[in-house]
């Protein structure tokens, strides 16, 4: 009797209709169409963060718990995820964005929130001093090429250090996966690749970085699981890590 189209629309989408109006002296239609945008979530409370370690990033750390709703006060399914997994933060407590994906996607937006994270800091002492105490920092290469080998790969001690392993799945590729250390607190230490058309023949000027691998649950405190590779070609490579320690 008012004249108003009432109603709550519960799916997204364009849908068309009639209208018809009537009085005493007839009555008469009129094509309406109606446009339902998506619903935006809300969200009534943000997951909790598990710890970081200083140098990890954001998408080690595991999201719990959180709350949606949709329609009133009903729950709306769906899964959080940091906006920025790749993202290493700094010591300390921050707050960071998450996303929250609606499973149905076609009626229902995504929603930003925020939650807070903490990272601590790596062990310490994770120097050449420390780790091999007596050692002459002259004698530490060339005689002292076995402590470099040891801190710059896995730990600082022979118990804990994990050398580089040869990873043979791609046979168009020269790949050495090793664990190298992150948290060294003096000097500069650098863990680079180089290739060589024989074992006296070495491309110094070409380096290969390593790259973080997807997985580090297996990589010892303090350093990073890396991947360090080059294409084979067809040719009679070969492939080593070069670790450079400068006080």
């Amino acid at each position: 009797s008012g004249g108003a189209i009432t109603g709550t629309p519960t799916v997204a989408g364009t849908f068309n209709a009639t209208l018809t109006a009537s009085n005493s002296v007839g009555s008469t239609n009129q094509a309406a169409t109606f446009t339902i945008a998506k619903g935006t979530p809300t969200i009534a409370s943000a997951p909790t963060s598990s710890a970081l370690t200083e140098g990890q990033k954001l998408s080690s750390s595991v999201l719990t718990g959180g709350s949606v709703t949709g329609f009133g006060s009903a729950a709306l399914p769906g899964s959080f995820g940091w906006s920025s997994p790749d993202f290493s933060p700094p010591v300390g407590t921050g707050n960071y964005g998450i996303l929250f994906t609606p499973t149905d996607g076609v009626n229902w937006n995504t929603a930003n929130t925020i939650t807070s994270v903490t990272v601590n800091a790596a062990p310490a002492g994770a120097n050449l001093d420390s780790a091999y105490p007596g050692v002459n920092p002259t004698d530490r290469a060339p005689n002292g090429l076995t402590y470099l080998v040891n801190y710059a790969f896995g730990g600082s001690s022979n118990t804990e250090a994990k050398l580089p392993i040869q990873d043979t799945s791609d046979p168009t590729q020269l790949t050495l996966v090793a664990y190298v250390r992150t948290n060294n607190t003096v000097g500069t230490l650098s863990v680079q690749g180089e290739k060589g058309s024989a074992l006296n023949a070495w491309d110094t000027n070409n380096p290969i970085s390593g790259q973080a691998a997807s997985n580090q649950s297996d990589a010892p405190p303090g350093t990073q699981k890396q991947i360090f590779s080059t294409p084979n070609n067809g040719d009679r490579l070969f492939l080593r890590l070069k670790a450079t320690f400068t006080p």
